[in-house]
């Protein structure tokens, strides 16, 4: 299998009404839904990154997001169910990074996350951390994140205010190891072999 990597201001990207049906068809777990509009939004004024396979369907996406007051969302990653076990989301992330920094988005310290205490966000608190963003209280989180949290209906963990843990990108910055070019990677779980091409920042 073959797919690619591109990112919310080159050619070929998905357009905001396709990202929010693949949501809205695919979303699940933890991650919030999204309009049209609000990925129009952030098309203008963060940056969004898409996993499209050779009939340019999308496979995965993941954006960051703005928020009030200066701050952004480094928002949850989607993975199609069927492409989940290829590990999309460490290199996701790791876009997103590379954008923010290269396109002069914001101060690090003006980026947040967020990933579920469940077990479907392991893998997001794990490519998280391995990042290198921080866990911060749930009182530190951005305003709109935590009103979010207010009006879920998702199961809340004993002992946690909210299902999601919250990070924030630390003071000196993140290292970043997104690099243009072609991965082979294989599915943990079935074996399968994707050819993943990631596209240059420019």
């Amino acid at each position: 299998m073959q797919a690619r990597l591109i990112f919310s201001h080159q050619e070929g990207f998905p357009s905001p009404q396709a990202l929010a049906d693949f949501v809205k068809r695919d979303g699940r777990g933890g991650l919030t839904p999204r309009d049209a509009g609000m990925f129009a939004y952030a098309i203008e004024h963060g940056a969004l990154i898409a996993i499209l396979d050779e009939g340019d369907e999308l496979i995965a996406m993941a954006g960051i997001l703005p928020l009030d007051e200066g701050k952004f969302e480094l928002g949850g990653a989607l993975v199609r169910p069927d492409m989940t076990g290829f590990g999309l989301q460490k290199f996701m992330v790791q876009a997103r990074l590379a954008v923010f920094l290269a396109r002069k988005i914001a101060p690090w310290t003006s980026l947040y996350t967020g990933a579920a205490h469940a077990d479907y966000g392991a893998g997001s608190r794990k490519a998280l951390t391995g990042a290198g963003f921080a866990s911060i209280p749930y009182a530190d989180g951005p305003r709109e994140l935590r009103e979010e949290c207010q009006t879920c209906t998702k199961a809340v963990p004993e002992g946690q205010v909210c299902c999601y843990q919250f990070y924030r990108a630390p003071d000196v910055g993140m290292p970043i190891a997104y690099e243009a070019g072609l991965v082979s990677i294989t599915n943990s779980r079935d074996g399968r072999q994707l050819e993943l091409a990631l596209s240059a920042l420019a």
